[in-house]
């Protein structure tokens, strides 16, 4: 139970296989073993992040932090976490004593501009971005954000460099870039192109037909299982829309079903005529058939019912 090696291996295991309850206890023991290690307490403290129990995650980080606040991975740590948590001033603090420790650790310079950024402090945030460039790291994020800041300081030209590099790198996913990009050439009276990549913005926000047409039908299986019949046949009439109005056969039997749930007679008998109408003629499966025999049966004993009332 003391074997170093065996715990330190089987806490990694831990962490690799997402079992991280298990992963902090083996991490706490080795922390026992060697208190004077900070790197324990950040993994207890990563632990709990992956775990969403944020109030944890600080106090390990916090111990860590404390107990070396020369370590650049425990610095890191801590500033990362109070970025996440939006407390800015608390993230500089502590992202300033890194500068303090190893100015040329470029992260600690994007913590410093992040947190600048997120305050609207764009002026301030604008050198430490163009530090960590300096300092070798030119990745997307910190392109991006350049322009960005940039672009919301008013120095356009400037912004449009880096967000054109930042478009090069990523012209695909991140509907920001295109969307500032579009701004920036508002800005600067360039209508017919800020149009063009305001277009671009839109095709990356909006996702392809099938996949909604999917999205809605499962959501309409969820909302049904779930029991919320108006809910589930909004789904379908918003699936059904998607694709041109192209309605799977299936989809009448299953809104003829919620219309019988919502006891809405009229509209469950005619879901269910359009559905056999749709299937007279044609080869069925067993569990077909079954539908098929049901949506007879029940549609003929609604009808049924709606006669003996008039």
């Amino acid at each position: 139970p003391d074997n170093f090696y065996a715990l330190d291996k089987i806490a990694k295991l831990y962490i690799k296989v997402k079992l991280y309850n298990k992963a902090s206890t083996t991490y706490n023991i080795l922390s026992r073993l060697y208190p004077e290690n900070p790197y324990y307490l950040r993994q207890i403290g990563y632990c709990y992040i992956k775990q969403k129990a944020g109030g944890f995650a600080l106090q390990y980080y916090q111990k860590a932090y404390d107990l070396d606040s020369t370590n650049i991975q425990s610095i890191k740590k801590m500033a990362s976490f109070w970025l996440r948590a939006s407390k800015y001033d608390k993230c500089l603090q502590v992202a300033k004593q890194g500068i303090l420790v190893d100015s040329t650790v470029s992260e600690f310079h994007r913590l410093k501009g992040m947190a600048h950024f997120s305050k609207n402090h764009n002026f301030l945030a604008i050198p430490e971005f163009l530090k960590c460039i300096e300092l070798g790291d030119s990745t997307l994020e910190i392109v991006k954000f350049t322009g960005i800041a940039y672009h919301i300081a008013r120095k356009y030209d400037k912004a449009y460099d880096y967000l054109i590099s930042a478009y090069d790198q990523d012209s695909i996913t991140d509907h920001t870039i295109p969307l500032y990009l579009a701004r920036n050439y508002l800005a600067l009276d360039s209508f017919a192109i800020s149009l063009d990549f305001f277009e671009k913005t839109l095709k990356i926000l909006t996702p392809p037909k099938y996949t909604m047409y999917n999205i809605y039908r499962d959501m309409a299986l969820a909302y049904t299982g779930n029991e919320e019949n108006s809910k589930a046949l909004e789904m379908y009439n918003k699936k059904n829309k998607t694709l041109g109005n192209y309605i799977n056969i299936s989809d009448y039997y299953s809104m003829a079903l919620l219309y019988d749930k919502l006891q809405n007679s009229k509209k469950a008998i005619e879901y269910f005529d359009i559905y056999l109408n749709k299937s007279e003629g044609k080869t069925l499966s067993e569990s077909a058939r079954a539908r098929y025999n049901y949506a007879e049966s029940r549609r003929n004993r609604l009808k049924e019912e709606a006669h003996m009332k008039q």
